[in-house]
């Protein structure tokens, strides 16, 4: 597996963790800060992931564009 590969693997992975923290909220759908900051931090890295897999493409692709500037526009 490629770094990049690792990175996308890795992004989702703590996306899962962040999702998986959200389910098992009691009460669900408070609305505290705790449950704001894991959506939040689920967000980002699932954004992260797809970041990460467009590093993979650029490679893949043979592109050859600088990795500074591949990224999505979100």
């Amino acid at each position: 597996m490629t770094p990049q590969e690792e990175r996308t693997h890795q992004k989702l992975r703590f996306a899962r963790l962040h999702l998986e923290e959200l389910k098992n909220l009691s009460p669900p759908a408070s609305g505290n800060d705790f449950e704001r900051a894991h959506h939040e931090a689920f967000l980002t890295q699932l954004f992260g992931s797809y970041d990460a897999f467009l590093q993979e493409l650029n490679i893949l692709l043979d592109c050859g564009l600088n990795g500074d500037i591949v990224k999505s526009c979100v």
